[in-house]
């Protein structure tokens, strides 16, 4: 899988929720096959923005709770969940959702970090 070839990433970042309502709402008008969240402000304003395009989400505590999924194992609606994300696999997840959807061409990231990396 080559970014700009065979996948399109468009990734935004929206330090401690800031701007993620905004962001969420720019990231869903390019109208992209899935989004991938990170956290659960980040996944609630994307919420807001589309019950339709596919959303993946991580480091969320309490998704039920949240309204994001009725349960772990049907999550139901347009929103499902990875356990935990570590950015060295978010590759090897892509090239997963390649193989079980090959038709998909556009990708987003949304991710608000614990901490800022350097």
């Amino acid at each position: 899988m080559v970014e700009g070839r065979s996948v399109h990433i468009d990734a935004r970042f929206a330090p401690a929720g800031t701007q993620a309502q905004v962001l969420a709402k720019e990231l869903v008008a390019l109208q992209p096959d899935v989004i991938l969240a990170h956290s659960t402000p980040v996944t609630a304003a994307l919420q807001r923005e589309s019950r339709t395009i596919p959303i993946v989400f991580a480091v969320v505590a309490d998704p039920i709770g949240s309204g994001f999924i009725a349960s772990l194992p049907r999550p139901g609606g347009n929103i499902t969940d990875f356990t935990f994300m570590d950015f060295p696999l978010i590759g090897k997840w892509l090239e997963m959702l390649k193989e079980i959807a090959p038709d998909v061409r556009r990708i987003t990231l949304k991710s608000t970090p614990l901490s800022p990396t350097p």
